[in-house]
């Protein structure tokens, strides 16, 4: 009866794909200098993965992720613009 269930595709849990995508984008990371990566990249990547897995991880509709996604980088943008402007006002004085 187990054999029978982990050949079934319906036991694999819908949150799977993210959480794989997500261990493997961190061990890229971590294996940088031995994959001849750069971490920014594997950064890049990792967060475009996860992000066009969320829909199907949550099961949302196309609306909401979207409605999330938009909240997420306004909050973002909003870090990495205070940022700037701090490390410029720094830079100059």
């Amino acid at each position: 009866a187990i054999i029978a269930a982990t050949e079934s595709v319906d036991f694999i849990p819908q949150q799977f794909p993210l959480v794989f995508a997500f261990v493997m984008g961190y061990a890229a990371i971590i294996l940088e200098e031995t994959l001849l990566l750069n971490k920014s990249g594997s950064a890049l990547l990792m967060g475009m993965m996860c992000w066009s897995l969320v829909g199907h991880a949550t099961g949302l509709p196309p609306e909401q992720v979207l409605a999330k996604l938009n909240e997420t980088i306004s909050s973002v943008s909003q870090i990495i613009f205070f940022l700037l402007g701090a490390m410029a006002i720094v830079e100059t004085v």
